[in-house]
């Protein structure tokens, strides 16, 4: 499909980008302190992650499969794509900490991608708006998303329906403007479920998560 160079190429530029950022913490026990501050650094790698990943899925579809692709959507795709990576980021969370560790870096993270996304608004009314709003469906698609018990498709297995990663890229076909064509739809979904995978795995949790030097 001519997908995996470029977006692999994607993938080790971020990941090289994340492993900066995940060398301050190593050996550091996961305290109360550590999980805040991690998830600052996070946070931040998380913003500049999710807008690539949109830009590129949108020049991918633009480009190579002619699908007609309205920019004002942009927006919309990216904040549907944080409300994904942050539900994500936060079930590996509390597998790997536990409940009580995995419920500090959950808050926190969450309080300071909001935030950095907030202070971009020129106002505080329009910061306070943006604050309730984003908290307001932050709850609801993870309420939806909790249905969902597996985020991927096992290896060797293709289908996507009873998975995470498959319930978005519908929403995201949805936020396009889905005009029912199979082949159009499949294709997004296709390009958002592999670019997704790929760029969760260069966020590299489990190192960030480890205790270990």
């Amino acid at each position: 499909m001519g997908w995996g160079s470029p977006i692999e190429n994607e993938k080790n530029k971020s990941y090289k980008e994340v492993e900066k950022s995940w060398i301050g913490f190593r050996g550091a026990i996961n305290t109360d302190e550590v999980l805040i501050e991690k998830a600052k650094a996070l946070a931040l790698v998380l913003v500049a992650l999710i807008h690539e990943s949109t830009k590129s899925l949108f020049e991918e579809l633009k480009k190579d499969k002619g699908i007609k692709i309205e920019d004002r959507k942009f927006v919309e795709v990216f904040f549907e794509s944080a409300l994904f990576y942050l539900s994500v980021i936060d079930r590996v969370a509390f597998k790997t900490l536990g409940a009580d560790k995995g419920s500090v870096f959950a808050k926190a993270l969450f309080i300071e991608f909001s935030e950095s996304l907030a202070k971009t608004y020129e106002s505080d009314v329009e910061s306070a708006r943006f604050r309730s709003a984003f908290e307001e469906n932050y709850t609801m698609r993870r309420q939806e998303y909790a249905g969902y018990k597996k985020l991927f498709p096992d290896k060797n297995d293709k289908n996507m329906n009873d998975t995470l990663l498959g319930k978005f890229g519908k929403q995201i076909v949805e936020v396009l403007g889905s005009k029912k064509d199979i082949a159009e739809d499949f294709l997004i979904t296709t390009s958002v479920d592999i670019r997704t995978m790929y760029f969760i795995a260069a966020l590299d949790l489990v190192t960030l998560f480890s205790e270990q030097n």
